[in-house]
């Protein structure tokens, strides 16, 4: 298999474990039944700051005036807090935002890749399923080279002899 045929292949594996990091992300930084949630930051020396944690990816860019981040990467467990109403329930579901007060932010939910990535995903799974060559029965898939009776003999279905 080449050309297409190995694109599509590597391209719906290269989708489906994507899809599983990012579900295991969502799943590890959302509190479940009451549990800690993870949080990873990740600082850089340009006042900006990285967040994966409250089921989403937030990324926070402060003025220069502001006191300057500590540069560099921190994980943590946190507790359980009763979320502030984000809209579609606080649990990860909510819609991307953009806030522009004293600092830059925005704010990706991961639900949101997750599932444009899994459609694309299944999508490309559905369409790479195993079809009969031409020349085969279209239920079995037995050959039906040098068949002129107009059935298959595998299963009994009616062929066209074209």
């Amino acid at each position: 298999m080449s050309g297409p045929n190995r694109i599509c292949r590597t391209t719906k594996w290269i989708g489906t474990i994507i899809s599983a990091l990012i579900l295991v992300a969502w799943l590890l930084t959302i509190p479940l039944f009451g549990k800690a949630r993870l949080s990873i930051t990740w600082a850089t020396a340009s006042n900006s700051r990285w967040n994966l944690g409250f089921a989403g990816l937030r990324w926070v860019r402060f003025p220069a005036s502001a006191l300057l981040i500590q540069p560099g990467l921190k994980i943590d467990w946190l507790a359980w807090t009763p979320p502030v109403s984000r809209g579609w329930g606080g649990h990860g579901f909510r819609p991307p935002s953009w806030q522009s007060r004293m600092f830059s932010s925005f704010d990706l939910p991961l639900w949101m890749p997750f599932l444009i990535i899994a459609t694309l995903t299944i999508f490309l799974w559905f369409r790479a399923r195993r079809r009969h060559p031409p020349g085969h029965c279209g239920s079995c898939g037995y050959n039906l080279t040098s068949n002129e009776s107009g059935r298959c003999p595998e299963c009994g279905n009616a062929v066209s002899t074209a």
